[in-house]
């Protein structure tokens, strides 16, 4: 009924249409999600073409063999989520709504295949520089994204952080987040604002996902605003969290635990300044031009219907730092933010100029706030491809 009803409205007014869209996504119940195996939605769009496998027998170097080797069973698990190429495929598929910062987009997801990939997290001790040849044209989505060979020491010459959060460490910091002065990364200023952020998203009481870093300043954050259990996934070294509400988890843990079905969802997901350099092989991790949306992509599929993401990043003009970090422009912030939905559109309506600058450290605490596509509107809206689309 309610599906006739907003196809009526799109007919009649292309606005309204747009609008009534959005509402009935973010306000349907979460009994309608769609699960066809574990693949969630397919979203009827245009036929997607098989890709150029980067592996060649004939390759002379065996590190390359056996990177573009993983790096193809990758984009095989990926799917759709990795098959935009250029900025004329990107152009075909965006969807814009009133009152968000930058396009959405909608892939078919096939959640088994990329939570159960080891690949996506595979490990190695050095990175060459710089940028493979093979792979320039991937990082840069065929040139739609800038590349800056900047080059970066690995983590096998960083200090490995505290490999212990005890209790008495996370009560420290809690205390301090109550009396106004929360811990962080970036300066207390900074912390503030991402702190406020997160208050626009109800945790009381609510299970929260973590990619987390070396510190456990965002557990805390969220701690402080109510939730009830915090699970950060860390993608490398050996943690131990001693307190009641936190959890940590390695990626071999997330793949057990989501194959025998002890993971459950979560309510809210949560990352700040982690994924942008997922993928870009600067903290021992193997290079893989998909790992930021593929990093997030997994948190989609664990996620509660209709739940929260609090994503930071740091936003500029579209390029690649390599090794460093990727930069995000409206054109990356998509691709990354695939089926979520931004709901905070008027906190940034003068942020025209940031995606098209170079990024400024100052503004390292930008975020944003989205929800998870509701499936089953998901596939309407393609339905409505050109309606929606410009």
């Amino acid at each position: 009924m309610k599906k006739n009803r907003v196809r009526e409205i799109i007919r009649a007014n292309r606005f309204i249409g747009v609008l009534a869209v959005v509402a009935l996504l973010l306000t349907l119940p979460g009994r309608t999600e769609l699960f066809a195996g574990e693949i969630i939605f397919k979203a009827r769009v245009h036929p997607v073409a098989s890709f150029t496998p980067l592996f060649n027998q004939y390759l002379s170097d065996p590190w390359k063999k056996t990177l573009y080797a993983r790096l193809d069973r990758i984009r095989s698990a990926c799917g759709d989520l990795c098959y935009i190429s250029n900025q004329t495929h990107y152009d075909s598929k965006k969807l814009v709504f009133p009152g968000t910062s930058f396009p959405t987009l909608t892939a078919n997801v096939d959640c088994r295949s990329i939570m159960l990939s080891n690949d996506i997290d595979a490990r190695e001790n050095s990175v060459p520089y710089p940028t493979p040849e093979e792979l320039i044209d991937i990082f840069t989505v065929g040139g739609a994204i800038e590349l800056q060979e900047v080059g970066m020491l690995s983590s096998v010459a960083r200090k490995a952080p505290q490999n212990i959060w005890s209790t008495f460490m996370i009560d420290q910091m809690l205390m301090k987040t109550d009396l106004g002065f929360p811990p962080g990364l970036f300066g207390i200023n900074e912390t503030k604002i991402i702190l406020n952020k997160l208050s626009q998203i109800d945790m009381k009481g609510k299970r929260i996902f973590v990619i987390g870093n070396g510190e456990p300043w965002l557990e805390v954050i969220c701690i402080h605003l109510g939730a009830s259990d915090v699970t950060t996934l860390r993608q490398s070294g050996v943690l131990q969290s001693q307190h009641t509400s936190i959890r940590i988890i390695t990626p071999n843990q997330l793949r057990t635990e989501y194959m025998d079905g002890t993971l459950g969802k979560f309510d809210v997901v949560v990352s700040h300044s982690t994924i942008g350099h997922i993928g870009l092989g600067r903290f021992g991790d193997s290079l893989n031009p998909w790992g930021d949306i593929l990093s997030l992509a997994r948190a989609w599929c664990i996620a509660q219907p209709g739940a929260h993401l609090y994503l930071g990043l740091p936003t500029g003009k579209d390029s690649v730092l390599f090794n460093a970090y990727r930069q995000y422009g409206k054109f990356r912030w998509s691709l990354v933010t695939t089926n979520w939905l931004q709901i905070d559109g008027e906190d940034h309506k003068d942020d025209e100029l940031v995606f098209t600058s170079k990024f400024d450290k100052s503004d390292v605490g930008r975020g944003f706030i989205f929800k998870k596509f509701n499936p089953k509107v998901a596939e309407m809206i393609i339905e409505h491809h050109e309606v929606l689309s410009s």
